[in-house]
């Protein structure tokens, strides 16, 4: 039985590492969203500089093409950030119905099956 709480508690850890991991890294990705925004909008302002030439052309199209990667960087990060939550909280549920499994089991009614038996009515 010791085994078993063993495992139910490296398993518990593992759960809060992994949501916790999941938020370390969608920090990472929101502060590269933040990066290829900045990015974006330098080649905007050297876009607005250029305005009328074909670099100016060129500097927007990859101002749209920053912004729309720092688009879907940003809901990556998002992603990640809702999994990673969502896993602390099912570590949470998890350890709530495990402790209290334990605490039931150690100051629990003690119920002798003998006594039960002969407690029946006839």
């Amino acid at each position: 039985m010791k085994a078993m709480n063993w495992v139910a508690t490296l398993a518990l850890l593992a759960l809060v590492a992994l949501g916790g991991f999941d938020i370390y890294r969608a920090r990472a990705r929101a502060d590269e969203a933040n990066r290829q925004t900045a990015l974006a909008t330098r080649y905007d302002r050297s876009a607005a500089d250029a305005k009328g030439t074909l670099i100016g052309v060129s500097l927007r199209e990859q101002a749209q093409k920053y912004h729309a990667n720092a688009h879907v960087v940003a809901m990556e990060a998002d992603n990640m950030r809702a999994r990673g939550i969502a896993v602390f909280a099912a570590a949470g549920l998890v350890a709530l119905l495990f402790f209290m499994t334990l605490w039931s089991r150690n100051h629990g009614p003690r119920v002798d099956l003998d006594d039960r038996e002969h407690s029946l009515p006839a």
